[in-house]
């Protein structure tokens, strides 16, 4: 965190007055034990602070990932979408770089000849064998639909089972399930149910009329 260099700079500089305020006075224990203590107590500072910065969750969001069923096939993230299984399929054909960090790629996916969504592959555009790659982030639904292949998408209900949570779960299971969402503010989390284990681990559920219509995770 970047904040911690300074809060430890901090630390130096405090122990560095205490020593000097103690200049010409008669001390109970030497310098090097003041800067120790002082060190050491602005260093569970830290600690605390890298601690808070993270959500604390009400459900435990690393078993969650490594526990999710997608139309029966059990799947622990981070895996590669080999594992996913032979019914599901890469469709390189629509494939994105992910925001402007390197070695990610978004390729919409396939199962039974269908789009259900997409994945983040921990790749770049001209790797090979992608299937091989680790999947690092998960969307499935109708936020993918607005690239053009709206034909051949799944019509079924999206079968997946994300902790107790399934495309049938109305927004209050998804709180009664998963507890109390991270305060989010802006448009975009106006119909969506935030749960933030960090700025790169997260789960968004988008609602519509009070069912679920969209299930993004990201795990790195």
């Amino acid at each position: 965190m970047k904040l911690k260099p300074l809060i430890l700079s901090l630390a130096v500089l405090t122990a560095f007055t205490f020593s000097a305020c103690d200049n010409g006075k008669e001390s109970s224990q030497p310098a090097e034990t003041t800067s120790s203590i002082a060190s050491s107590e602005l260093e569970q500072d830290v600690s605390n602070f890298e601690s808070n910065a993270i959500s604390d969750l009400d459900f435990d969001f690393d078993a969650a990932i490594q526990n999710i069923e997608l139309f029966g096939n059990k799947i622990s993230l981070p895996c590669t979408f080999e594992e996913f299984g032979s019914d599901f399929e890469l469709y390189e054909d629509i494939s994105i770089p992910f925001s402007d960090e390197e070695n990610r790629l978004r390729v919409m996916i396939k199962y039974k000849g269908g789009f259900i969504g997409s994945v983040v592959l921990d790749c770049q555009l001209d790797d090979k064998n992608k299937i091989e790659k680790q999947v690092v982030a998960l969307t499935l639904g109708d936020s993918q639909k607005n690239i053009p292949t709206n034909r051949n998408w799944y019509n079924d209900l999206i079968e997946i089972d994300f902790s107790g949570i399934t495309y049938s779960s109305a927004e209050t299971e998804v709180k009664q399930k998963l507890g109390t969402p991270t305060p989010k503010e802006g448009e975009y989390f106006d119909d969506r149910l935030a749960y933030d284990k960090s700025e790169t681990e997260y789960l968004r559920i988008r609602f519509k009329e009070n069912q679920i219509t969209e299930f993004n995770l990201r795990i790195r």
